[in-house]
């Protein structure tokens, strides 16, 4: 089998080099536009085939789409009409907003599509990924699932509305523990610490709380109530978070990010 990358930023490089680890595949082709980035790429891998636009699509071949998604509709454009003349196709898309129902329209057979919502610590092997899939076929989700675990864990879901759920969760995710992680720091310098002794307390607080998530075999709830002493400072501050309606407030974010993540689907 083949893998062939149509645009590869950083989420794509994430892929390609899981990929490079799969014996199942035969050649890896990637389609970059940017003459540095395929200069990056050549140093990573001799063994690639890059070029700055499709001159052929080799048979079986499962076809990622790591392009941005303002970039969808030309790379779709470029990409197709190889698409529907080759023999033995799947498609992985990892564009934020790009539907399976909008591969459909493109193609003249109806070929497996599997769509992909990473997140940005699958570029260090330490994301989770949403999938859902047309179909799961025998040939080409195995080494599809490969590529995907690349990145991290994943979670496959049968509807494809909830990869949107999935963007709000998991996608934007990062992003909200990074805010988390910014206040953190910014209430230290604000009240008395250095800026690097803040930006390290903020850090190695809310890497060594996820550590604890991911190994110490505990539920999130359980973990908070090992931490929160009763009368203690812990306390003080849940029961005023709580209060002033940080509940609510998450959710009502999450929530638009959700309904933004539709907005953007094509």
């Amino acid at each position: 089998m083949n893998v062939v990358f149509i645009g590869c930023g950083n989420m794509g490089t994430a892929l390609l080099r899981a990929s490079l680890s799969i014996s199942d595949i035969d050649d890896i082709y990637v389609i970059e536009k940017r003459k540095e980035q395929r200069d990056r790429l050549k140093e990573m891998d001799s063994r690639l085939v890059l070029s700055d636009k499709i001159e052929v699509l080799p048979e079986n071949s499962l076809v990622i789409f790591a392009v941005k998604p303002q970039d969808m509709e030309a790379a779709v454009r470029e990409a197709f009409p190889y698409i529907n003349n080759a023999k033995d196709i799947a498609i992985l898309s990892i564009a934020a907003g790009i539907t399976v129902d909008y591969y459909k329209k493109q193609l003249s057979n109806d070929i497996p599509i599997f769509r992909v919502m990473p997140n940005t610590p699958g570029l260090v092997s330490a994301g989770v990924s949403g999938v859902f899939c047309s179909e799961k076929d025998k040939e080409f989700w195995p080494v599809a699932h490969k590529i995907i675990s690349g990145l991290g864990e994943v979670v496959e879901v049968k509807e494809e509305k909830l990869i949107d759920v999935i963007t709000a969760v998991s996608g934007s995710g990062p992003a909200y523990f990074f805010l988390l992680t910014e206040m953190l720091a910014e209430y230290a310098v604000q009240n008395g610490l250095t800026k690097g002794q803040a930006d390290l307390l903020a850090r190695r607080t809310c890497y060594g709380a996820g550590i604890l998530l991911e190994r110490f075999g505990l539920s999130p709830k359980e973990l908070r109530e090992m931490v929160t002493s009763k009368k203690g400072t812990t306390e003080a501050a849940i029961k005023t978070m709580l209060k002033s309606g940080i509940r609510d407030i998450l959710f009502s974010g999450f929530s638009a990010a959700e309904k933004r993540a539709k907005e953007l689907s094509l």
